[in-house]
């Protein structure tokens, strides 16, 4: 006789007579350490976005080197398309991030990840003229776009105590993506470095394969909640993540029971139409931290704290270009290590801290460092300008400690999930905007006020952000997504 498979209701009800306590305790490591490399799997795609930033400042300086025979030779104004192109491309891939990751899952999507990443770089080396560099600039920029599906994944894999910190690994690993690529640049060609990349690349895609599928995905879309298969998946992730599988099949019955009654978290309707999703949007749990985030990735866009990433060389050397024993490539690379380091204590101290704080003490110190270099800059009597380059330095370590590194992160904790992944990418997109007009701007910005009134800008912009956060930002650490967003409501 063929087995019967048993109903939704049956799991949850026998769920729920083995685990009456449907409360998630606290972990410990040994139940958890699973969530923690899970996370830094599948946080590996986020290196390559810090990569595209810091790979166009090797390639445009190894092809304008005298005596250069490659093949390439850059014509005036290549050397901008070649760096915009990412930031250009990067918002197409956030735009088909949100439709992607909810259609075929989290993990699905980390490993599709992989797929233009490594024909970017495959394109990247055997280019013989400037239009493959282009298209292969334009689809690492758009796979960067669909990294962002690691801040979903970690969102939804891990405990409320682990995830600001493992959230925090975006802005690490972007940090060390550039950090990387300076330093490789320093000693390899352009082409090895790409080589280096693709294969960088293949291994990532390995890894990602061993992982399970998002148990709130697979509850959360096409019906989960009603499937008896999917309700088995979920739990076989649960257990993967939480070695404890008492406390794995409490957080089943706890999902399960949000994904039943929330208004928001019911399963997608495959004939909903588009009124009806926008309908949606008057209930405050989605608008209130749509429009605060809105206004979040505004002012980190316009802090300046990018800028100095994508001009740091030009920018050090119009500083003085000789800071005692460093140069202005020198000075970069201190940048990429600096930011780098900052970027880890963060996300440590997000740890006992969380967000709001972090933001707070970022900005100030944002504020305070970029005026003290405006105003250094200003009094031109001085002939040395090493404490200059220290001032920006200190803007540096507070921006990789707050506002470079939460903004992201928050996409994966503020917005519910049944809009998370779209909203996210449409977020995403507007913030690699915002970006791209800041950097863009830069020079002709630079040009009209000179640095330190751009640096006064940065300044005035640092302070407002920090009284944003203070009024409006509420705090995650220790919250799950379910009361994150009864807050909202």
């Amino acid at each position: 006789m063929e087995e019967q498979t048993p109903t939704t209701e049956v799991l949850i009800s026998n769920t729920e007579q083995a685990v009456p306590d449907s409360r998630i305790l606290p972990p410990i490591w040994k139940d958890s350490y699973t969530q923690i490399i899970g996370a830094c799997i599948v946080h590996l795609l986020t290196i390559q976005a810090g990569i595209n930033m810091a790979f166009s400042a090797i390639l445009t300086a190894h092809l304008k080197e005298k005596g250069n025979d490659d093949v390439i030779q850059l014509m005036p104004g290549q050397d901008g398309w070649i760096a915009s192109l990412v930031t250009i491309s990067t918002p197409i891939g956030s735009l088909l991030s949100g439709r992607l990751i909810d259609k075929f899952g989290r993990k699905n999507v980390s490993m599709f990840v992989c797929i233009p990443y490594l024909i970017s770089w495959i394109l990247i080396y055997w280019s013989y003229n400037i239009v493959w560099l282009y298209v292969g600039r334009f689809l690492a920029g758009a796979a960067a776009g669909l990294s962002s599906v690691a801040i979903y994944y970690t969102s939804e894999t891990t405990h409320p105590v682990w995830r600001p910190m493992l959230l925090g690994l975006t802005s690490v690993n972007v940090s060390f993506g550039i950090l990387l690529t300076s330093v490789l640049g320093k000693w390899l060609y352009w082409r090895t470095v790409a080589v280096v990349f693709a294969v960088f690349t293949a291994v990532i895609f390995y890894f990602i394969t061993i992982l399970p599928e998002s148990p709130h995905w697979l509850l959360s879309f096409k019906n989960g909640t009603q499937d008896a298969h999917r309700i088995d998946q979920a739990r076989k992730s649960l257990k993967y993540f939480n070695r404890n599988n008492a406390k794995a099949e409490r957080e089943l019955v706890e999902l399960l029971n949000n994904y039943r009654t929330s208004r928001v978290d019911v399963p997608m309707r495959q004939d909903e139409t588009l009124k009806e999703k926008l309908k949606s949007f008057k209930r405050p749990e989605i608008y209130k931290p749509i429009v605060l985030l809105l206004i979040i990735f505004f002012f980190q866009q316009n802090t300046g704290s990018y800028v100095i990433v994508f001009y740091a060389v030009e920018l050090f050397e119009e500083l003085g270009g000789q800071f005692g024993y460093l140069d202005a490539y020198w000075a970069m690379i201190l940048m990429g290590a600096i930011r780098f380091v900052m970027a880890i204590i963060a996300m440590i101290l997000s740890l006992k801290y969380g967000r709001r704080m972090l933001c707070i003490i970022s900005g100030l110190g944002m504020g305070l460092s970029i005026l003290s270099a405006s105003l250094y800059t200003h009094l031109s009597q001085f002939d040395t300008k090493i404490p200059t380059l220290v001032f920006v330095l200190v803007f540096v370590c507070f921006s990789a400690i707050g506002w470079q590194t939460i903004p992201w992160s928050l996409t994966g904790e503020l917005l519910p999930t049944k809009l998370r992944a779209i909203v996210g990418g449409i977020m995403t997109s507007y913030a690699y905007l915002m970006m791209f007009l800041v950097v863009l701007t830069f020079p002709a910005l630079k040009e009209l006020i000179d640095v330190k009134g751009v640096f006064l800008i940065y300044g005035i912009i640092s302070f407002a952000s920090t009284a944003v956060v203070w009024k409006y930002l509420p705090e995650t650490l220790g919250k799950t997504l379910t009361e994150i967003e009864h807050f909202f409501k």
